[in-house]
């Protein structure tokens, strides 16, 4: 009997947990990197899947973005190398891979791959730029709790394509203990 699916914790803060995973859409590969606090998510085009083509762009990520505590990916070659353990530590960040017959306990970083794929896919049958599309999508679009993973992430709207009030991109203050207790279900007192 297999055991039941246990959901990652929510991290207490954003970009402390990441997942992240490759893809291939119409020939071209991309590293997709979502955060588990906010589900923001971070592509890049790779030219290569080795594990140095993708360390560096992780590298990228991580400079504008910060270091996170915890990296998930699955046991792909590229992360499954001596060059990811040394980057892992030398970036001092604890490297988590995924059951290797079980990609779903990766499952956050599947569904943004499922995203991204979906994304670029209309972009290139509509003839719209990709990046666009996903700043819209991905990162301005409310999630359940009514906060778009930018709010979550950088606790201020992002000023897209999309007409809004200036006031509305104004900074503000996320209460991180009201949002983890209600997606875990906790009421807060």
């Amino acid at each position: 009997m297999a055991e039941p699916l246990q959901p990652h914790q929510t991290p207490n803060r954003p970009w402390e947990k990441l997942g992240a995973d490759l893809c291939t859409v119409n020939g071209r590969e991309y590293l997709v990197i979502v955060d588990y606090f906010s589900q923001f998510i971070e592509v890049c085009m790779l030219h290569s899947t080795a594990s140095a083509a993708v360390i560096s762009k992780i590298k990228s990520v991580f400079a504008r973005q910060g270091t996170p505590i915890e990296l998930m990916t699955d046991n792909g070659p590229q992360f499954n190398s001596a060059e990811f353990r040394h980057f892992a530590a030398d970036w001092d960040f604890v490297h988590t891979t995924s059951s290797p017959h079980y990609p779903q306990s990766n499952g956050l970083a599947e569904g943004a791959v499922k995203i991204v794929k979906n994304l670029i896919k209309k972009a290139v049958h509509s003839n719209q730029d990709i990046m666009k599309a996903l700043q819209i999508y991905r990162r301005s679009t409310p999630l359940e709790c009514g906060k778009s993973p930018a709010e979550l992430l950088y606790n201020r709207r992002m000023k897209t394509i999309l007409p809004m009030a200036d006031n509305l991109l104004n900074f503000q203050q996320l209460d991180t203990k009201a949002f983890i207790a209600r997606k875990s279900g906790v009421k807060k007192k």
